[in-house]
């Protein structure tokens, strides 16, 4: 990945973020709101070059985790230096919690406090590798089929009792809908009616997981996957107790269930924050070293970085890339590290089945006219981003950028695109444009008054699609992004086109864009798209996959499910007493437990 790929002006292009402005994309309040998220000088008639970290390798296509050596405390974790114990940590991010269930949407950045997994990425090597969690070790048949894990004795959950091998295999079995949570109806415990699992897809290469005896668990899959131990290892993965799922089974949406992880859960004020304090009976007798840790939910991120220059936070996973570039200014309160996001892009999910969407000459219209390094650029004052396909810049798929420059709805203002687009349209019946409706997006000004309005004028002033912005606080885009079908929305911005595993980008392609997918918001369906994403995910040799994702990336440039701004590249921010939080050594971004953290003072 070169310099180019990272910085937001991977093509030629003059657009600046003060161009934009003057240009009618954004009006007085957008003015103010760039003041406020903390972007570049407006001054400035051409983009100026901002620092980014030497280029990156792209991440090659997955083999098995590297796994630690056995050893007796392996996954006793401890944080590096001389911590000291005590004391409150304040983290001030998007923090919003639509319910409690880890299953369900319940942040995994947040309730994964309370809960531990089978395994975890290692925060100590910047998340590379595989280590030990609820299991101590684990091994696998030479054909990658099976799975037998050695589940650690002596662990409880925060009501008492004794946690079991079959509560991990149970809750394995929810999180991936096999055996009795198999049949997708409403699961146990779940009051609100819902499925066992909305994570499922992603695992359906699995086919089973019992307790073989006290001590073990076996997991089997039905073709082997060289990502699975890290997906296995995603913070929302937590073990629940059989006991509150199927013996006196509650609404786990609604009320906190045990879990054995660092921290419990003791308080959540809607739109405000959520606290815990510290697991007195941990099973990892190091941690955690912080007594109570309080996550507040802050929609904007300058007033992330804000809280923590002026005393109130100690760490934001986002902050404005302006931060970044100033850190040596405030080196003496906080650092700010740049890395990968969580495969997760900034992406315009369309309706595949309400008119005019659910016409792939409108889509394809869609996708060819408006001048994506423009789009980048304006956004890129706020975040880093990295422009690619269907496929993270960072992965070992993805397009190389001379390839990429020279396709149509990729290279930038382009003439021939905008008159095919205008081609298209007419050929839909839409000579003349027509009224696109709502772009809904959440209430942070990079989005809805930045982006959004951005895509808006391209969308405008090249096709003649009117279009209105319409951000909704609170719950309300992922609601609208669930209003699905010929009635629901229209578009909505958001970034849940993401990857559970960044290198295996089929993982995203699982979930937000196979037919019937969790994640496909839009109901997009191409069978021949679905029989390519089950194909790369099968497939051992890396040279039939990268030719198997490039056809598949031609079919949807030509039949797009949405419009993919580009990727996400994010700016943690943290308090320099805050230690522990390993930010300095992360590839990517992970929203998972900090169990590490600890005060120096």
């Amino acid at each position: 990945m070169s310099d180019e790929h990272t910085n937001g002006r991977w093509w030629e292009t003059a657009v600046s973020r003060r161009n934009v402005l003057r240009g009618g994309l954004i009006g007085g309040a957008g003015l103010a709101a760039a003041a406020l998220i903390g972007c570049g000088d407006d001054d400035e008639e051409e983009p100026v070059a901002t620092p980014t970290p030497p280029p990156a390798t792209p991440t090659p296509a997955p083999t098995e985790a590297p796994t630690p050596p056995p050893g007796e405390e392996q996954g006793i974790l401890r944080a590096p230096g001389d911590p000291k114990r005590g004391g409150s940590v304040t983290t001030s991010f998007w923090a919003r919690l639509p319910n409690f269930d880890l299953y369900h949407g319940g942040h995994r950045g947040i309730m994964s406090q309370a809960y531990d997994g089978v395994t975890r990425l290692n925060p100590l090597d910047g998340l590379k590798t595989v280590i030990p969690a609820l299991a101590t070790s684990w091994e696998s048949t030479p054909n990658g089929l099976n799975y037998n894990f050695t589940i650690r004795d002596g662990v409880t959950f925060h009501d008492g009792t004794a946690m079991t091998s079959e509560d991990v295999a149970m809750s394995i079995r929810r999180h991936m809908r096999l055996g009795e949570f198999a049949s997708g109806d409403e699961g146990p415990g779940l009051a609100n009616g819902t499925p066992a699992s909305r994570y499922a897809g992603g695992f359906s290469y699995v086919s089973h997981a019992n307790a073989v005896d006290e001590s073990t668990v076996s997991v089997g899959l039905k073709s082997p996957r060289g990502y699975f131990l890290q997906m296995l290892s995603a913070p929302q993965l937590g073990v629940y107790s059989e006991q509150h799922i199927k013996v006196n089974p509650v609404d786990m949406a609604a009320t906190p269930a045990p879990g054995t992880g660092p921290f419990v859960f003791q308080e959540h004020r809607t739109e405000e924050l959520t606290r815990f304090t510290a697991n007195p009976n941990y099973w990892n007798p190091e941690l955690p070293y912080i007594d109570e840790l309080t996550m507040l939910h802050t929609v904007q991120w300058a007033d992330r970085a804000n809280f923590i220059l002026g005393g109130q936070a100690h760490y934001a996973n986002i902050v404005p890339k302006d931060f970044y570039v100033d850190r040596d200014s405030f080196a003496d309160k906080a650092g700010v590290f740049q890395h990968d996001g969580t495969g997760a892009s900034l992406t315009f999910f369309l309706n595949n089945e309400k008119s005019p969407y659910n016409d792939e000459r409108v889509r394809r219209a869609i996708f060819l006219a408006p001048n994506r390094p423009s789009l980048i650029e304006v956004y890129s004052e706020s975040m880093s981003l990295a422009g690619s396909r269907w496929v993270s810049d960072s992965t070992y798929s993805a397009t190389p950028l001379d390839q990429l420059q020279q396709i149509k709805g990729y290279r930038g203002e382009d003439e021939e695109a905008i008159t095919e687009a205008k081609q298209l349209l007419a050929a839909a019946g839409f000579p003349d444009g027509f009224d696109g409706g709502l772009i809904v997006t959440n209430t942070n000004q990079a989005h809805s008054e930045i982006l959004a309005p951005a895509m808006q004028a391209e969308l405008r002033d090249k096709l003649n699609i009117d279009l209105t912005v319409d951000p909704r606080a609170g719950s309300g885009r992922t609601d609208e992004l669930n209003n699905q079908g010929p009635d629901g929305f229209d578009i909505v911005l958001t970034v849940h086109f993401r990857a559970p595993v960044i290198s295996e980008f089929v993982t995203a392609w699982k979930q937000n864009i196979r037919t019937d997918a969790s994640g496909n918001y839009g109901n997009y369906s191409n069978p021949d798209i679905d029989s390519l994403i089950d194909a790369i995910d099968e497939e051992a040799d890396v040279d039939a996959k990268l030719e198997m994702y490039a056809n598949a990336m031609n079919i949807m440039d030509e039949n797009p499910p949405f419009y993919v701004v580009a990727f996400t590249k994010h700016n943690a921010m943290a308090a320099n007493e805050l230690m522990g939080h390993m930010e300095e050594i992360r590839g990517f971004t992970e929203e998972g437990t900090w169990d590490l953290f600890w005060l120096d003072k």
